[in-house]
């Protein structure tokens, strides 16, 4: 049931305020998933105080992927988001994609019971939270449509920040946190009339109480990428190209060559969370005009010592909608391990200054000129 904050929390406040740093591997309860605080009657929140959840989903024979992002607005009592499917790499603009229904202004959703409703058509039924969740959808011609179930295969894995721009400097008291999980899709979507049976491992996330001022951030493109190899393994970091790789955005920030080049990481090794404690991410090939890693290499280091090291290549990029402070590309990557297994899963790239595309442009002018 969704509850009034006030009686959720308790005892649990303390170890949800989790720090934006790398976190240490817990998980979170699976009542977070339906937690929509809101201030009391005289509170005033700020107004980038967010609350959101994410899913995602692929066809991989179909060269196609699905962004489905919504933000709850507490503050103003408000949300935004949307659904979008995009099919290959030529998605340039946002109207280059297949479909998409995201609506920057929305009221705060109906709430009943499990089951939240937006204005754009988008129901979220959380039939057993943190487990099973069922996501619909259908446009207002009736042309596209959604209808899929989104079981849990991994546990809530507690994590750091998201973003480089997140407070930790609270300005409320608002409990925060998020989580990462790997689930198994399963269900029907029917674009623009034609029918596709959706059967994948797909990362859903979501944060609640986060506070994401809408500011530029001086900090190279960060990338996502979660995959799922069985049930001996599962992952998902945030990272940057490593220092020393000759990384696209060098001479464009300054980074510390010694620091950690991930955000938040961690990994599921035969049902135990660990952390990843060091990632290493060489981009071999960029988008011609979206300027998105196509092709890279990801080493990745556990708390036990382990190293692992993947290769992929992206399907399907696009241009999806976030935020106006930043430029969020999202794609459909095939990744294969080292013994030659394959797995797909979404990858997503942020921008936090138009600097990175800026200087990217101008290279690929320079290299077509000489």
């Amino acid at each position: 049931m969704f509850r009034p904050f006030e009686h959720m929390f308790s005892s649990l406040t303390r170890c949800l305020n989790t720090s934006y740093g790398p976190p240490v591997a817990s998980c979170a309860p699976p009542e977070s998933d339906v937690w929509l605080p809101t201030p009391q009657p005289g509170v005033a929140w700020v107004p980038w105080t967010v609350h959101t959840h994410y899913f995602s989903l692929s066809v991989p024979e179909a060269e196609l992927g699905m962004y489905l992002y919504l933000r709850y607005q507490p503050a103003s009592h408000t949300s935004q988001g949307g659904i979008a499917f995009f099919r290959g790499t030529d998605n340039v603009e946002l109207l280059d994609m297949a479909y998409h229904d995201y609506r920057i202004t929305m009221g705060w959703p109906t709430v009943e019971g499990n089951v939240v409703t937006f204005d754009n058509g988008v129901v979220l039924d959380f039939i057993q939270p943190g487990e099973r969740v069922r996501v619909r959808y259908a446009s207002p011609d009736g042309n596209t449509r959604l209808d899929v179930l989104a079981t849990g295969v991994t546990p809530l894995v507690m994590r750091g920040s998201v973003t480089p721009v997140e407070d930790d400097d609270k300005p409320h008291s608002t409990p925060h946190g998020g989580f990462d999980q790997i689930t198994h899709v399963r269900g029907e979507l029917v674009l623009d009339g034609e029918r596709f049976e959706v059967d994948c491992h797909a990362l859903r996330d979501r944060s609640w109480g986060a506070v994401r001022p809408e500011v530029p951030a001086e900090c190279p493109p960060i990338g996502c990428t979660p995959m799922y190899w069985g049930e001996h393994l599962s992952l998902n970091e945030l990272s940057w190209e490593a220092p020393g790789s000759d990384p696209a955005w060098q001479g464009i920030y300054d980074v510390d060559p010694d620091a950690a080049t991930h955000m938040t990481g961690w990994a599921v090794v035969d049902g135990e969370v660990q952390d990843i404690v060091r990632v290493r991410r060489n981009v071999s090939e960029h988008h011609p005009d979206l300027h998105v890693a196509m092709r890279q290499t990801v080493e990745v280091e556990l708390t036990d010592g382990r190293v692992l090291t993947f290769t992929g290549q992206a399907i399907a990029m696009c241009t999806v909608l976030c935020w106006p402070n930043a430029t969020l590309r999202c794609g459909v990557y095939r990744w294969e391990d080292e013994a030659g297994n394959e797995t797909y899963d979404t990858y997503q790239e942020m921008f936090w200054t138009g600097a990175f595309q800026q200087e990217m442009r101008r290279r690929a002018a320079a290299r077509t000129t000489a």
